[in-house]
């Protein structure tokens, strides 16, 4: 079998460049599921947090426990609580949770951290 004259290597080059192509896409596939990922934790741990803090201000009535506990909570679960307020004594909790982003790069402009706010509590009768 010979080759065609202006051929040979040809399909080398094919294999190059679909390999790059593919890893290329495979590098942009894990920076989004990573900052999905990353997102999915910080409404877990806003989530549960809020609802742990609506749970202690109801049982004790005391809002800075209550604030205490939610950022246990969300410490538990990969977040850090950066604001927490009990905004009817006993009923409604607000909190606001931050998760870093883990990729080996960020974009550009992007802070590595997402932010999510939750609410828990009986709701207004």
């Amino acid at each position: 079998m010979g080759s065609t004259p202006g051929t040979r290597g040809s399909i080398t080059i094919d294999v190059i460049a679909i390999t790059l192509v593919v890893g290329v896409v495979m590098v942009i596939g894990s920076v989004i599921l990573s900052q999905l990922l990353a997102l999915h934790r910080a409404h877990t741990a806003s989530d549960l947090a809020a609802l742990a803090a609506a749970t202690q201000a109801a049982d004790s009535h005391n809002d800075q426990l209550a604030c205490t506990v939610a950022g246990e909570v969300a410490a538990s679960n990969g977040g850090v609580l950066t604001s927490c307020e009990v905004v009817r004594a006993g009923v409604e909790v607000a909190v606001s949770v931050e998760v870093e982003i883990v990729v080996g790069w960020k974009a550009p402009g992007q802070s590595g951290i997402l932010t999510s706010v939750s609410y828990a509590g009986n709701p207004p009768i």
